[in-house]
């Protein structure tokens, strides 16, 4: 793994220089099928294409860093310093200082629309020969099991992200998605109900009840993945496949009455991991805590029958005996993705974004399901109720369009964009971005 050229480590896209879109379709079958819904993974009968405005928002590159951001999405990404103003800056140590030199660089890394991970640079990641990235602490919620009575929560740094490290940032005062510069924001954690403040020096939780801390962020131009020690200066450098492309779609003449150019996906099962009852693949698209779980170990998810599926169901027979199969994803990929691992995900959402850096303007995903199947695989999370799994994969492709537009600075700022008419199509297509 030899390190990324400038071009191959932009990880998200470029607001004000492309946009993309998806073309949603549903193609579903009726049917009803025993219920293994997990309650977390319902999708709810509202979620449809029709009731999901329609945005394509040009705005300044996320990249194009502020010394402190315009608003809550800005900071995607980037590397930032956490200052409470007359009380000082936070460190490693999670103390409070005023000295500013002794302040810790924070990278946030956007697990949805103004929610992050905070992480600390923790040194090289030598798991792997060649590896660019580095190991991460999280700032989050310290363990509450065995807490005094009326001692006030304090804050840790884990070694795992969790949602006791999911972040929510909101603009300080009564409009969350304010912007403006020199504005200050806060920090709650909605897995606790809770928002950080500071207490005795140190920074402590409290009920979302009472105010939560004013905070300002500084941007730490020192955090190029590039200079001369990208291991030890500034932010911990993020593990993320490359696109290995270089450039990006530049907006063209004429809107939604303009020619479109590029080439046309008309029948692809993007968020196919969730249908069979949810067990049948392994990884998905994107996960908010990026592509170590996304696309990790199979062996992780308990799905014992994936490998022994991947030999039948790619028609290799006994020539590849089942000892061959390398669950391993992230960051081998010994024996996967390849065209013909049908059980593993195929669709993740940077080899997508190199899709469309090579010309892909129009894809249609297609939502699947089918209930004899699943209800014939033993293992399931999801319902087999084929109208419940389209769904579900429905919400996921919102969740998804969500997840790019938090790396790349806000809602509909990100290169892929759900249509729903030729005109929308069209419209995104030609400012640059992928329907």
């Amino acid at each position: 793994m030899s390190q990324p050229t400038p071009a191959r480590r932009r990880a998200t896209s470029r607001p004000g220089a492309i946009r993309v879109l998806l073309a949603l379709a549903a193609v579903t079958l009726t049917g009803t099928g025993a219920l293994a819904q997990a309650a977390q993974d319902k999708a709810p009968s509202t979620t449809s294409a029709q009731k999901v405005p329609f945005a394509l928002v040009q705005d300044r590159a996320v990249e194009d860093r502020l010394a402190q951001p315009e608003d809550r999405y800005a900071v995607a990404g980037g590397c930032y310093t956490i200052q409470a103003p007359g009380q000082g800056y936070l460190t490693r140590a999670l103390t409070v200082t005023p000295d500013a030199k002794a302040a810790a660089p924070f990278h946030f890394q956007a697990t949805r629309l103004g929610s992050y991970l905070i992480a600390t640079n923790e040194g090289r990641d030598t798991t792997y020969p060649g590896a660019w990235w580095d190991k991460r602490g999280y700032l989050a919620a310290s363990p509450t099991t065995g807490l005094p009575t009326g001692l006030a929560p304090s804050v840790q740094v884990a070694t795992a992200p969790s949602a006791d490290a999911d972040w929510r940032l909101v603009a300080a005062g009564s409009r969350p998605d304010t912007k403006g510069r020199n504005q200050s924001y806060t920090l709650a954690l909605p897995s606790r109900g809770q928002v950080l403040t500071i207490r005795n020096g140190a920074p402590a939780l409290a009920p979302d009840t009472t105010p939560a801390a004013p905070l300002v962020l500084r941007h730490v131009t020192d955090d190029n993945p590039r200079d001369a020690d990208p291991n030890g200066t500034a932010c911990a450098n993020w593990p993320e496949i490359e696109t290995g492309a270089s450039g990006r779609p530049q907006p063209v003449k004429g809107g939604a009455a303009g020619k479109v150019k590029g080439f046309f996906e008309a029948h692809v099962h993007g968020m196919a991991y969730e249908f069979l009852g949810g067990e049948v693949r392994c990884g998905q698209p994107w996960h908010p805590y990026g592509v170590e779980y996304a696309l990790g170990d199979c062996r992780k998810k308990g799905n014992v029958l994936n490998g022994a599926l991947e030999v039948g169901l790619a028609g290799k027979g006994p020539t590849e005996p089942v000892t061959a199969y390398d669950p391993v994803g992230w960051p081998t990929f010994n024996y996967w993705p390849q065209h013909d691992t049908l059980t593993h995900e195929q669709y993740y959402w940077r080899w997508l974004e190199r899709a469309y850096l090579g010309g892909l303007r129009l894809t249609t995903n297609l939502l699947v399901d089918n209930t004899a199947l699943c209800q014939e695989f033993p293992q399931k999370k999801n319902s087999c109720n084929e109208m419940d799994s389209v769904r579900l994969q429905a919400q996921r492709l919102f969740e998804l369009q969500d997840y790019i537009d938090a790396q790349s600075g806000g809602p509909g700022e990100g290169w892929l964009r759900i249509v729903t008419t030729p005109e929308q199509a069209r419209r995104t297509i030609n400012a640059g971005r992928l329907a």
